[in-house]
């Protein structure tokens, strides 16, 4: 009798966690743009005003010879099935850099603060048949808002300039990565334009408990065009016992 109730118990709570890992997975799918019908209104007016997928891909097209993203992916170290948190990602242009390279076995979840850009990012992707591993995230000035607590990686690409609480953000998006996860920062030093110098990202990060890696600076390859790369750590430990190699990348 004993040994029944114990097994009625054991069923009872495989079923509970199966169906709470269903609702997990039903709240994730639909974490980014969780609108009511006077939003979906204005998204859908907003989507006939900016450039259509042709358009918004020819764009990027040009603009990879400057950008160089093949070149930011190796050295930040993307792999295949990683999952990445994308901070800012706009209207998907690294994102689908970033999803082609971490494969069907990989995610990217891409934020933005903007519920308007993301509905252009998810507009971009199914129009042009990208990967199904991008899900949408809408965040805040102080949180990311990532939906999962272990990333490999946080990547913050041309749009960290423009945060207005960098220190209370890095301190938030500490929390979902994995222990001796990374967090990469692509951007331009520019001193009318968010201020930032290499220094300056190395202080804010330090203060939210990540270790400098490294410090690329590809302006001397992309002329009249400001581009550093900061990668950081976010477990101290791993990073001293150095178990953590830059990767190797060819100048394109």
């Amino acid at each position: 009798m004993k040994r029944l109730l114990n097994l009625s118990i054991t069923v009872l709570l495989m079923t509970f966690t199966v169906s709470l890992v269903a609702q997990e997975e039903k709240v994730l799918m639909n974490q980014g743009l969780a609108v009511n019908d006077v939003d979906k209104r204005a998204v859908e007016e907003y989507l006939k005003r900016i450039p259509n997928t042709h358009e918004f891909l020819a764009k990027n097209q040009k603009r990879n010879k400057l950008d160089r993203p093949g070149l930011c992916l190796n050295l930040i170290g993307v792999k295949p099935g990683m999952k990445i948190g994308e901070a800012g990602a706009g209207a998907g242009y690294f994102t689908f850099f970033l999803s082609k390279k971490v494969g069907t076995h990989g995610a990217i979840y891409a934020n933005d603060n903007d519920k308007f850009v993301l509905a252009a990012l998810e507009h971009y992707a199914e129009e042009s048949k990208q990967l199904k591993n991008i899900v949408t995230v809408l965040g805040n000035d102080t949180d990311p808002l990532f939906p999962v607590l272990n990333l490999d990686m946080i990547v913050i690409y041309g749009s960290f300039h423009d945060f207005t609480e960098r220190e209370k953000w890095l301190n938030n998006a500490s929390r979902y990565l994995k222990p001796g996860g990374t967090l990469a920062i692509i951007d331009g030093y520019y001193p009318e334009h968010g201020a930032l110098t290499q220094e300056l990202v190395e202080n804010l990060c330090k203060m939210a408990g990540f270790i400098p890696l490294f410090h690329e600076d590809l302006s001397r390859i992309k002329k009249d065009r400001s581009q550093h790369v900061q990668v950081f750590r976010k477990d101290y430990r791993e990073s001293k016992q150095g178990k953590y190699a830059k990767a190797e990348f060819m100048y394109q």
